[in-house]
């Protein structure tokens, strides 16, 4: 059978809508004309072949396109064919071609998989694009010599290269997947066996549970991974269980276990990885060794200058994991890295720079997706700091005696108390004789030419009393924490306009010199930002976050790069960014500054309405408007 998936799906059109022409194909599949021309002509020549010449595609000018003879047999044709998966996206497609690479299945050259996969060279060659550059992500390179591709890693990075190849693309479904009921994606099925999948499964459940060990999701599915990939492209070794160094009993119990279930045996390197898995487990599950560093923990509180022990506590703790996981090349998948780098970008920026101090004590580089599982843990400080802040100060004005005010009193206490402080009970003749030093004032009677806002409420505080005095809260809440910080770091001489192409090399090398100029910043600002970029893009989502050392800023500021055509920044595009030019100086007032800038990028209208505008003047006008709404 040589019609491939897309080639089926045509037939089946023809087949409903005969006669239909080219232009109903082109339209119904989205591709060309001499791509139509392609399928029919590989259709044409299949369909009599497949069908005994007992059915004939008719291509003409004048009729149009269909099919003549027993055209029940185009029916079980589909029913026959539609069922079997194949790699069409270009997803699929290079997961299909990484792992053909790694099992060595035979396809190894550009015209293979081009024919094996039914599209082009040149579609393939685009392929090995993403897939070259996906392998050297992850410490490979892709080869080709003579026309022949290879995969070409360091000993020490072959397993974990494997296993987050597979982890990246069963991840989703190899969390529901069980010894019972395996769900693997229909590119592994291609290499693994289901049942044999099912089984590891079952022996690795009991093994765990024989041993009283209990592994995260990310452990237990590595431990899977890389058992599933020894059954698959190992070869059962003939020798006997090997004495090395640190070998846990655990894994001399494994091996046991496997060889009287599966009847395979492991080779010495394929035990000692299996080894380092076993004693990754171990760690993670003695807490006190894991919590219990002083060595890392006076490392990471060096390199902070505010925490709590929260904080210290559960960095080391997930840090202690890291370290391992580092030494055995394994690396962590975070499916919410661009969210948490997009939406906590204080958080993020702080464990960027944790991770890069420790990567000189403890010799490893942590990614983005390393550096964003840190960042939940300063993002959860942050906003226990926020639930820290001083309440709001609340005074009482009551002129029908002393026990109607105590009446209010008690019922705020009870209803509010964990957000206002009351601070006094007075009397109104006395308002404006006194310093109101309080955030607004509850009155049971009607008040004039106040300093600060009121409320008017009945002492017995009513549901729709509560609801005024909560938005009122809210209120002060947001000027207490924004304060204008924001825009009043922003000018109309900091916001430029592009409207040539350009890259982000070269725009951060033009901006730094321009704020240099105007005396923002001190000598190398731009080199600073490119190369903070090139540690970890700040790019999401068409919008970048740029900022350098803080050392080099000498008057904070927020500039702005507006692009309507787009700026080339790395492998994104970004149309706006915001140069963040902080320093120590506004070190207290970091949290409103990023609480504003989250609320400018979460906001979609906004940047729309920023890009498309050409005035410096506007696009001010509508980032103070967005900032205070």
């Amino acid at each position: 059978m040589r019609i491939n998936p897309k080639e089926l799906a045509v037939v089946n059109f023809i087949d409903q809508f005969q006669p239909v022409h080219y232009v109903d194909i082109q339209k119904e599949f989205k591709v060309s004309k001499p791509t139509v021309a392609k399928y029919l002509r590989n259709i044409s020549e299949n369909i009599e072949q497949i069908s005994n010449h007992k059915v004939q595609l008719i291509r003409s000018k004048r009729s149009g396109i269909y099919f003549i003879g027993n055209t029940k047999i185009i029916a079980e044709i589909l029913a026959n064919y539609s069922k079997k998966w194949f790699p069409a996206s270009p997803k699929d497609r290079q997961i299909y071609i990484v792992a053909s690479l790694i099992f060595k299945n035979g396809l190894d050259t550009v015209a293979k998989f081009s024919n094996k996969l039914f599209v082009s060279r040149r579609t393939v060659e685009h392929d090995l694009k993403k897939v070259r550059k996906f392998i050297q992500e992850n410490g490979g390179q892709l080869s080709n010599h003579n026309g022949i591709l290879k995969i070409t890693l360091p000993e020490k990075l072959k397993y974990p290269f494997m296993i987050n190849i597979i982890h990246q693309y069963w991840g989703q479904q190899l969390r529901v997947s069980n010894k019972h009921n395996v769900t693997l994606p229909p590119v592994l099925k291609n290499f693994f066996n289901e049942n044999t999948v099912r089984q590891i499964f079952k022996i690795v459940d009991q093994f765990l549970t024989d041993n009283y060990l209990q592994a995260n999701d990310y452990e237990y599915e590595s431990l899977i991974i890389y058992l599933v990939l020894q059954i698959s492209t190992g070869t059962n070794s003939l020798q006997t269980l090997a004495d090395f160094d640190d070998k846990e009993k655990e894994t001399t119990e494994l091996f046991k276990l496997f060889q009287n279930k599966l009847g395979f045996k492991f080779s010495n390197e394929q035990l000692i990885y299996l080894n380092n898995l076993i004693t990754l487990i171990k760690t993670e599950n003695d807490t006190q060794k894991i919590t219990d560093n002083p060595k890392l923990k006076e490392r990471i509180i060096s390199y902070l200058n505010n925490y709590d022990n929260r904080l210290i506590n559960g960095l080391v703790q997930h840090l202690s994991g890291t370290i391992h996981r580092y030494k055995l090349g394994i690396k962590a998948i975070n499916p919410y890295t661009l969210q948490i780098k997009q939406n906590f970008p204080l958080a993020f920026d702080q464990a960027l720079d944790l991770g890069q101090k420790l990567s000189q004590d403890y010799k490893l580089q942590l990614d983005d997706n390393e550096s964003a599982f840190i960042a939940l843990y300063f993002q959860s400080f942050i906003e226990r700091q926020q639930n820290n802040n001083p309440k709001i100060k609340v005074a009482i004005v009551c002129n029908t005696g002393l026990g109607t005010a105590r009446l209010l009193e008690e019922r705020l206490r009870q209803k509010m108390s964990n957000i206002i402080q009351i601070t006094r009970i007075l009397v109104a003749h006395d308002i404006n004789h006194l310093n109101l030093y309080e955030d607004f004032i509850i009155s049971t009677i009607p008040l004039e030419n106040l300093p600060i806002p009121y409320i008017l409420s009945s002492p017995f505080l009513t549901v729709e009393d509560e609801d005024q005095i909560k938005q009122m809260i809210i209120q002060i809440q947001k000027q207490h924490y924004q304060k204008n910080i924001f825009t009043s770091l922003i000018r109309e001489d900091l916001i430029f306009i592009l409207q040539d192409k350009s890259n982000m090399k070269k725009i951060l090398t033009s901006i730094g010199l321009k704020l240099q100029t105007k005396g923002l910043v001190k000598d190398n600002y731009g080199n600073s930002l490119i190369k903070r970029e090139q540690i970890s893009s700040t790019a999401v989502n068409k919008i970048a976050l740029p900022h350098a050392d803080p050392l080099l800023v000498k008057t904070p500021f927020i500039a702005l790069i507006i692009s309507p055509i787009g700026i080339t920044w790395g492998q994104n595009t970004v149309n706006i960014a915001f140069i963040m030019g902080l320093n120590d100086s506004i070190k207290k007032q970091l949290r409103p500054i990023y609480h504003s800038l989250n609320e400018i990028i979460s906001n979609p209208l906004l940047i729309k309405k920023n890009i498309s505008s050409s005035s410096s003047y506007d696009i001010l006008n509508h980032i103070k408007k967005g900032s205070a709404d």
